[in-house]
């Protein structure tokens, strides 16, 4: 799957800018993929736009769109070679093993600053990052939770199927 993106986002780098790595006989190593990208194409490409309840995070490189609401969050994605579909992942619950607090679906609030948008629902902050890599979903939490032990968040996803590498995210 890597590979396949790879290529076609060298063919498309290719297209877009008459630039080619292989006539300088550079390579690139897949973590400098979107600085190099960012360096070649700036910042089109990926877009955030205010909505009239939240915001949405457009990645055409990726063929990704994700809208922020006070309701929720909705992930689209729009590749046909990589599978179209709509899904959602937020925080759920938050705790230690035996002291979990459920986290509502709905948000406190959703802000945007640049290429940043973010929404908090009691304790947790989820933060969307656009840039020439994607979108990068994390979660910020405020305060210590009560208790001893491992720190927990449990993940929400909706219409979607997660697949495990290893035992533990």
């Amino acid at each position: 799957m890597f590979r396949r993106i790879f290529h076609d986002f060298v063919i498309i780098t290719l297209l877009a800018t008459g630039f080619s790595l292989a006539q300088t006989g550079q390579s690139i190593f897949h973590d400098k993929i979107g600085a190099e990208t960012a360096k070649m194409c700036g910042n089109k490409g990926h877009s955030v736009i205010e909505l009239w309840n939240g915001y949405r995070i457009d990645c055409q490189m990726q063929d990704l769109q994700v809208e922020i609401t006070i309701t929720g969050t909705i992930i689209r994605s729009n590749s046909k070679s990589e599978g179209a579909g709509v899904f959602s992942i937020r925080a759920a619950q938050l705790g230690r093993k035996r002291l979990m607090t459920e986290l509502p679906p709905e948000v406190d609030w959703v802000n945007a600053n640049k290429n940043l948008v973010s929404c908090k629902r009691l304790n947790v902050v989820e933060e969307y990052t656009t840039s020439s890599d994607g979108i990068r979903q994390d979660f910020v939490i405020m305060d210590r939770p009560r208790g001893k032990g491992k720190l927990l968040l449990a993940l929400a996803v909706e219409d979607a199927d997660p697949i495990l590498l290893g035992k533990e995210v």
